[in-house]
């Protein structure tokens, strides 16, 4: 993965199909490799209530030799369009236990409930991303810095700066 992500970096965006074992994603019920699942609260608020923790498998990029390469999850960074969106709200009578714990937990009367998924075999856009983070300094030593090469992947060309998914906006190290 390594050799992969240092051979792609600079490169610009390329073009990748993914592949492995799918799973039925919790709301759309679709056989999808990766999955999120979030709560939006309004002015920003959410809450990520699930997400997939199986790795993938890269099976294909344009332009880029790579065949099948695993790719952990932890080396992933999502760009994705919902797949499932819908309003829940507190006064719903149909509102699963878990739900209207959610919200009451989150003191909403509603809330989004919004579904991120990779499928099989379709054709993503991806990028290799930069992450520095610096480790303790040792005694008498300022910290070091360090970087993490990570895949951004993306339903759509990266033209503009993406919104990251729900699971990474916060991630840090």
């Amino acid at each position: 993965m390594e050799d992969f992500l240092e051979s792609a970096r600079g490169r610009g965006q390329f073009e990748l199909r993914l592949a492995g074992e799918t799973a039925p994603a919790p709301c759309s019920r679709e056989a999808c490799l990766y999955h999120e699942s979030a709560l939006f609260f309004g002015q920003g608020s959410y809450q990520v209530i699930e997400h997939s923790q199986r790795d993938l498998l890269l099976a294909t990029t344009n332009g880029l030799s790579a065949g099948p390469l695993a790719l952990p999850l932890r080396r992933v960074r999502t760009y994705l369009e919902p797949c499932f969106e819908r309003w829940l709200r507190l006064k719903s009578p149909d509102l699963t236990a878990e739900f209207r714990r959610l919200l009451e937990g989150a003191g909403a009367e509603e809330a989004c409930l919004v579904e991120y998924a990779l499928f099989p075999e379709r054709m993503y856009f991806a990028r290799v991303e930069s992450e520095r983070y610096h480790l303790p300094p040792r005694p008498g030593e300022a910290p070091r810095q360090r970087i993490n090469l990570v895949l951004g992947i993306s339903d759509r060309p990266f033209v503009a700066e993406p919104q990251r998914t729900p699971h990474y906006r916060g991630w840090a190290y």
